[in-house]
């Protein structure tokens, strides 16, 4: 077992059957699973396995949640095809015309719920009075301490994107699930009072995560488990968060648990990969990565994720077809391109953001590499596998007019051909170690130590700097791309800070982890969104963008109120 998706699902069918039509169904929320798969620590492992599987469907990180994290931000527009008529559910988060009919939402909800669900029958059943005399102390700790991790990000990423949502600890039934409520007695119309609860649950279950989670694992079976230092950066996060939900300076708590996770790791330079690029094609720099399997399916299905197709270039050409006529027209009067579809091209940066990483190319002088990770005009990328109307192995030039903002995210392409490949093994890296530098660096500004946060910061925009390519060669095995080998050099563009302040920590957070999911909710938590996205007034179809204050939180789907009889309260403004 190389990665720890792949798991028996017959012999745990009873933890994943469901009815779609109904939502749920008790074999989900309400029938716990026999306690023999407790007693066991090798059939205990299958059900652990089962409380990451939520992490890996179509409904949650492979789709809804970068879509809501970036294209509702002022980092990316939808994309897709010509005239902004992909995928309207997306193409609404950028304009904020979102409602309560969303299916990208409701996916999100009831499969993240999966996860509530089965981490709670985990620490409700996985008790030293179920489990047999050969299950070790350390197992029963790390499976613990997993399911522990996994319900705190559950829950976290609920209130991130919908802010206060029925919360349950223990196995109900189905109508016991139905009669949950999602406000305590006395809260006010925003749900202050259940967002401070479930926030407090997090860090309580992320404190019991730290305790119980090992510092690494002996096994390379056990590749994509959360770790101790996962935790520290978790919970690190989950403080910030809160100190920005409820105004409380909880940032020194933030900073210490930070700052452990970086230890764990070796100090601030060991954490750090190389090379920027690397950070997507190696896991060396994750301390929280979601694990998927390469298929060839083309239905979704399997333990891949279709985000690499979703986010690759729309249409490339050929080798020397860049600079054909894009003006001439075909007898039916279209655009006679030449050239191939092979992807959605969705996510697109947006110029405004670009225009903020250092370039100083266009007069001679130099640029921030992370710029290489951002396609535009003239740009290629290699294709190993391609379409059948294509014209073979090589190198393409992306079609950047397809764009509606002239640009493209390359984190998603690099490691995996597109085209028909709609079960990708590029894993999604939720948290990574520059991630965490900037965590310690604002939580160091907000404890007033200046000093610190210039090392952390200056330490992640060295690494960027250090990662300039010089050339590319694929590396190909067959019709597989299996690397690319890139010549680095360093870039000459500032890499040192003489001085912080907040504004330089929070940009840096912005071009470090563009197109990761991150900028809407980093932006709700600073308290910016009003600010911010009530100047985008037009996206790059012309289209009106209409965000208004009740657009930091999405709506409840409507199935979701429906579900549970009327005790739900909708988000205000929707």
């Amino acid at each position: 077992m190389k990665k720890i998706l792949i798991i028996s699902w017959i012999s745990i069918l009873i933890f994943t059957t469901g009815c779609y039509d109904d939502f749920v169904d008790a074999k989900i929320v309400g029938t716990t699973l026999s306690t023999a798969y407790y007693e066991d620590e090798n059939l205990c492992e299958q059900v652990i396995n089962a409380v990451y599987d939520p992490l890996g469907r179509i409904e949650t990180y492979s789709r809804a949640y970068w879509a809501v994290g970036d294209m509702a931000s002022d980092d990316t527009e939808e994309g897709g095809e010509t005239g902004c008529k992909d995928i309207a559910q997306m193409r609404d988060f950028h304009r904020y015309n979102i409602t309560t009919s969303n299916d990208l939402l409701l996916g999100f909800y009831k499969v993240i719920y999966q996860g509530v669900a089965r981490s709670n029958d985990v620490l409700t059943n996985l008790t030293k009075e179920n489990i047999n005399s050969s299950f070790s102390d350390a197992k029963f700790k790390e499976y613990r301490g997993q399911a522990y991790f996994l319900r705190a990000h559950y829950y976290f990423d609920l209130v991130k994107m919908f802010g206060p949502v029925p919360y349950y600890n223990g196995v109900l039934t189905t109508d016991e699930y139905k009669e949950l409520k999602n406000r305590v007695s006395g809260d006010d119309n925003s749900g202050t009072l259940q967002k401070r609860m479930i926030m407090d649950s997090v860090i309580a279950d992320l404190k019991n995560a730290v305790i119980n989670l090992p510092v690494k694992y002996a096994s390379e079976n056990d590749i994509g488990r959360v770790t101790k230092a996962s935790a520290y950066a978790l919970l690190a996060k989950a403080y910030m968060y809160y100190s920005g939900y409820f105004n409380e300076n909880l940032f020194q708590k933030g900073e210490v648990a930070a700052d452990s996770a970086i230890i764990l790791g070796g100090g601030v330079q060991a954490c750090l990969t190389t090379k920027f690029h690397d950070c997507f094609v190696d896991k060396a720099e994750s301390l929280f990565e979601i694990q998927f399997v390469a298929s060839k399916n083309k239905d979704y299905t399997g333990e891949g994720t279709i985000r690499n197709v979703f986010q690759a270039p729309r249409y490339v050409y050929w080798r020397s077809k860049k600079n054909m006529n894009l003006d001439s027209l075909d007898a039916q009067g279209n655009l006679n391109l030449e050239g191939n579809y092979i992807s959605y091209g969705l996510n697109v940066p947006r110029e405004e953001v670009v225009k903020l990483y250092e370039n100083n190319s266009s007069t001679g002088g130099d640029y921030d590499p992370r710029l290489d990770m951002i396609a535009k005009s003239g740009d290629t990328m290699y294709i190993a596998s391609p379409l059948a109307t294509m014209q073979g192995q090589g190198w393409y030039t992306i079609a950047t007019e397809y764009s509606q903002t002239g640009y493209y995210n390359r984190k998603t392409e690099l490691g995996e051909a597109v085209g028909d490949v709609q079960n990708s093994g590029l894993n999604y890296p939720m948290i990574r170690y520059s991630d965490v530098a900037l965590m310690v660096a604002e939580c160091a500004f907000r404890n007033g130590n200046d000093a610190k946060a210039l090392e952390y910061v200056n330490a992640v925009r060295e690494r960027a700097r250090k990662s300039k390519v010089v050339s590319i060669k694929p590396v190909v095995a067959g019709s597989a791309l299996t690397a690319y080998n890139r010549v680095y050099t360093e870039g000459t563009a500032p890499a040192k800070l003489e001085s912080i302040t907040l504004d330089d920590i929070i940009l840096e957070r912005r071009l470090e982890l563009l197109c990761e999911g991150h900028r809407f909710y980093d932006l709700v938590r600073l308290n910016k969104a009003d600010e911010v996205l009530s100047k985008i007034k037009v996206d790059g179809c012309g289209a009106a963008c209409n965000y208004k204050p009740h657009n930091k939180v999405m709506p409840l789907p409507y199935e979701v109120l429906r579900l549970h009889n009327g005790n739900l309260i909708q988000n205000p403004g929707y």
